[in-house]
C-alpha cells in the first residue's frame, strides 16, 4: 500500500521540534521502509537513534548507508583512464563543497587520496547528492 511520504517527512519534522523523538522516530522509519535508498533520511533516523541512546540501531543505520556507498565500478573507471594508479573519494550528505572536502580532508584514508604526490589529474562530480573525486596519475 503506497503512503503519503511527504505527509509522513513533514510530521516526523514537526515532531521533531515539539521534542517528541520516539514518535519522530516511528515517523522517520516508516518513510525510510517505504524508501531505504533515501539516505537522507536513513541518516536523519541514525542521528536520532544516537540521541534517544540507541546506540546499536543508530550504527545499524549508519553501517547500512556506508555499505551502500561503494566505490562500484571503480576498476572499470581506472581502467578507461588508463592509469596505473587511480584514487577515489566518494561522499555525500554534506551541504556544500567546502564541508565535502573538510570531511575528506579529516578522514586519514580520503586525505590521502586527495595528498597523493603521484596524481596529475583530478576531477570532481555531483549527482543525486552523491559526490565523486577520482584522480589519477
Amino acid at each position: 500500500m503506497a503512503i503519503d511520504r511527504a505527509s509522513i517527512l513533514r510530521n516526523a519534522e514537526k515532531l521533531l521540534r515539539q521534542g517528541k523523538l520516539d514518535e519522530a522516530i516511528a515517523a522517520y522509519l516508516r518513510a525510510v521502509e517505504d524508501q531505504p535508498r533515501d539516505w537522507n533520511t536513513a541518516n536523519t533516523l541514525g542521528d536520532l537513534y544516537l540521541r534517544v541512546g540507541q546506540t546499536d540501531r543508530a550504527v545499524a543505520q549508519y553501517v547500512r548507508i556506508a555499505d551502500s556507498l561503494s566505490h562500484d565500478g571503480f576498476r572499470e573507471r581506472q581502467a578507461r583512464a588508463a592509469s596505473p594508479v587511480c584514487v577515489e573519494n566518494v561522499g555525500w550528505n554534506y551541504r556544500t563543497p567546502g564541508a565535502q572536502l573538510n570531511g575528506w580532508t579529516e578522514s586519514p584514508s580520503h586525505n590521502a587520496n586527495l595528498l597523493d604526490a603521484r596524481i596529475t589529474q583530478a576531477g570532481v562530480g555531483e549527482a543525486s547528492g552523491y559526490v565523486t573525486f577520482i584522480a589519477c596519475a
